[in-house]
């Protein structure tokens, strides 16, 4: 069985509220698909990657979500690099979060993750697995 490792990037004792959202997003996520996917032979496992320091570095890197798979050629790989997507980084009111990640698709902001987005990285991620490629998309998926 492969193992897909979606990885989320949070900063020890970085309290930020799209952080908390969307690591409660991928739990969800994580214990909805594991068992669609498990019959396909691909065992999905959710890392929280927690870094130590809030430098600047791991700031920015902050709540970004990625996929491996160590068993293929899948490097890990970023949900806007699957997705295509654009990255910023936009203060978040009433959060002492200066410059949260904010993933841009068809225009809307996005800092809470919504189901939607991750759920299409997964599976574009997984259908990669699948199919033996290394994640980075397809012409016809748009995904890289």
């Amino acid at each position: 069985m492969a193992e897909l490792i979606m990885r989320h990037y949070i900063v020890k004792d970085h309290d930020c509220e799209p952080c908390r959202e969307t690591g409660e997003t991928l739990r969800n996520l994580g214990s909805q698909m594991a068992r669609r996917l498990a019959p396909l032979g691909v065992e999905l496992k959710l890392q929280e990657a927690e870094m130590a320091e809030a430098t600047e570095e791991n700031l920015l890197r902050a709540n970004q979500v990625t996929f491996s798979c160590p068993e293929s050629e899948m490097a890990e790989i970023a949900l806007e690099d699957i997705l295509g997507l654009q990255v910023s980084h936009d203060s978040v009111e009433g959060d002492a979060c200066t410059g949260c990640r904010t993933l841009i698709f068809e225009g809307r902001r996005f800092q809470k993750l919504p189901p939607g987005l991750l759920t299409d990285g997964l599976v574009r991620a997984a259908f990669s697995i699948l199919e033996g490629g290394d994640g980075s998309g397809c012409g016809s998926c748009g995904g890289g």
